[in-house]
């Protein structure tokens, strides 16, 4: 019998940690492995028998076919492994003198209660362990005669952003001052998003900084002053965090990445509400089984094209921008039902087909001319078996290939060049092989 490759998914891994993941397959007799196409990580490698291992040198996504053979024949499938960024090592607590500032904070954990306090950049909460934070409080000690404190506030689920908590000192004292609650106690809700800005004299003369480590992420690049720092509307619990006061302008405590796209770590903020932009938005026609063409003359961020959970499929599309600042396009193409990769149209023009009864299985997006210099266009697709995909960028190929899947609906967001994106780039593409 041929073999049958049943691993679905590999465990991520981190620049410069020992890697290991063992691939299976059923089937007779030896079966060797090899990559068919794609490439691992850098620093990994694949034997024989189905072992991926080595050390990751490099972050992000990569994605390559694995074959396993044997006497019988053999099987390929598409997988991909995540590589994050080695983690920035906090800084090291050091006990404040007169004349400094420091900040102390403590967490409320799942199955744990109030963890001691910890102060200036140190860890609080978890991780690894799949704990969720639930509260949050924060102490300051200020002897630099700059009156002030810290104002923070946490997303918290069912419930959202929640009233500042607040801490404060006349700037004079070295008593640790005390801090009133954020999120919950005894309710068993999870943080998810956090917030931190210094108030009166003490935010003329230093920067607050903070990071979380959020679930199914990993610890996120530093925020500050105010920045929002975890996810909102993904359901993803807040595990660990950590704080620490710099002087004003002086380096920040590590990367203070904005981009989910940034190729060199995480994001400090994910949030799947679409980014708007005030200046730029567009128009679509989009054709669906049983219903026709259907308009959406002042598409948002947050408009749906198509249906979901009805499954019908899309047919055609036409994409128009609307108060366009620059010059340039918005260019589009569409992978059909058994006739593949379409040429390229551009505002307004018809790609897919009616009257065909011919799904639309994926699409590509970009924007052209100066529009593309000032300006990022990210798109996801509802498919058929799958749902929302990941969020595709800047022409990269959205939705399926080679499963006979129907797109059922899409979503564009455009967004000043660098700004933040909706969700992640990645999981957007699926391609049989």
């Amino acid at each position: 019998m041929k073999p049958t490759i049943t691993t679905s998914s590999l465990a991520g891994g981190t620049v410069g940690k020992a890697y290991s993941q063992k691939l299976a397959a059923t089937g007779d007799a030896t079966i060797t492995w090899s990559v068919s196409s794609g490439s691992l990580p850098k620093g990994l490698k694949i034997a024989s028998n189905g072992t991926i291992s080595g050390t990751p040198t490099a972050a992000g996504t990569s994605t390559f076919t694995v074959k396993a053979a044997n006497g019988a024949g053999s099987a390929t499938k598409q997988l991909s492994i995540k590589v994050a960024a080695a983690p920035t090592p906090a800084p090291t607590p050091t006990p404040a003198p007169a004349g400094t500032v420091s900040v102390a904070y403590s967490t409320h954990v799942q199955n744990v209660g109030w963890q001691a306090a910890v102060k200036d950049g140190a860890v609080s909460g978890t991780s690894g362990r799949a704990l969720r934070l639930e509260g949050l409080k924060v102490n300051l000690t200020n002897t630099t005669g700059y009156a002030g404190g810290i104002s923070y506030a946490t997303h918290v689920q069912n419930i959202g952003w929640q009233k500042a908590a607040s801490v404060s000192t006349t700037g004079k004292s070295t008593a640790e001052a005390k801090g009133t609650l954020s999120g919950t106690e005894g309710r068993a809700y999870r943080l998810e998003a956090m917030t931190m800005t210094l108030t009166g004299e003490l935010a003329k003369h230093y920067d607050i900084y903070y990071r979380v480590h959020a679930q199914n992420v990993g610890w996120m690049g530093w925020a500050k002053n105010g920045e929002q720092a975890g996810t909102a509307g993904c359901a993803f619990r807040l595990e660990a965090l950590q704080v620490a006061l710099v002087k004003k302008g002086a380096a920040a405590p590590g990367n203070t990445y904005k981009n989910v796209t940034t190729a060199a770590g995480t994001p400090r903020m994910i949030d799947p509400k679409p980014a708007t932009s005030a200046t730029l938005g567009y128009s679509a026609t989009v054709h669906i089984q049983n219903v026709g063409d259907q308009g959406y003359p002042s598409a948002t961020g947050s408009t749906i094209l198509g249906t979901s959970g009805k499954g019908l499929r899309l047919e055609a599309l036409t994409l128009k921008l609307k108060g366009a600042p620059y010059s340039g396009s918005i260019k589009y193409e569409t992978h059909i039902q058994n006739i593949g990769w379409q040429a390229a149209k551009t505002d307004g023009g018809k790609s897919g087909t009616s009257g065909q009864g011919l799904r639309l299985e994926a699409l590509r997006i970009s924007l052209t001319g100066d529009i593309g210099k000032n300006y990022d266009v990210y798109y996801r697709t509802h498919i058929q078996n799958i749902g929302w995909t990941g969020w595709a960028k800047n022409g990269q190929s959205c939705g399926s290939a080679g499963y006979a899947y129907r797109m059922e609906a899409m979503q564009i967001v455009i967004v000043p060049k660098g700004g933040v994106a909706p969700g992640l780039n990645s999981s957007y593409f699926y391609q049989r092989r």
